[in-house]
């Protein structure tokens, strides 16, 4: 068959010059598919933002435990969230989010971490306001 010959074509080559197939290009070529569904993903948000939220919550998946990507995927399914007015979920996300602390550059997380409180707090969304201040159940208290 002719999928048959490429792949033995490709294992003369790599035999010819020295070529191996080790787990680290596995590693990489997982980390390519993770990146291209977080950017495809990216590409969704103005078009389709329920598909993209799909995308970024595959790419969290895909990352394994506290990826940089996930950590950027997460932070996109915050803003999405936010955007789409789905604040109960924010919360569960933003909590996740936090999970990734210590596998983010600090300076990022930084960043990240102000820009969604000040997104909250100059938004005037007073539903947004009160599951962030008196929790889901309108208790005052910490969340």
């Amino acid at each position: 068959m002719e999928g048959d010959k490429g792949d033995a074509a490709e294992c003369e080559m790599a035999e010819t010059y020295g070529f191996e197939h080790s787990e680290e290009d596995e590693r990489d070529e997982d980390d390519v598919d993770i990146e291209n569904q977080y950017y495809g993903s990216k590409e969704l948000v103005a078009s389709d933002a329920s598909e993209a939220l799909s995308g970024f919550r595959e790419v969290v998946r895909l990352g394994g435990d506290k990826s940089d990507w996930g950590f950027k995927a997460l932070k996109q399914i915050v803003k999405l969230q936010l955007k789409l007015r789905n604040y109960g979920s924010v919360l569960s996300s933003y909590r996740e989010m936090l999970r990734y602390i210590k596998s983010a550059d600090p300076r990022n997380l930084q960043k990240v971490i102000l820009k969604i409180f000040e997104h909250v707090s100059t938004s005037g969304e007073i539903a947004l306001l009160q599951v962030q201040c008196c929790g889901a159940r309108g208790e005052w208290g910490y969340i």
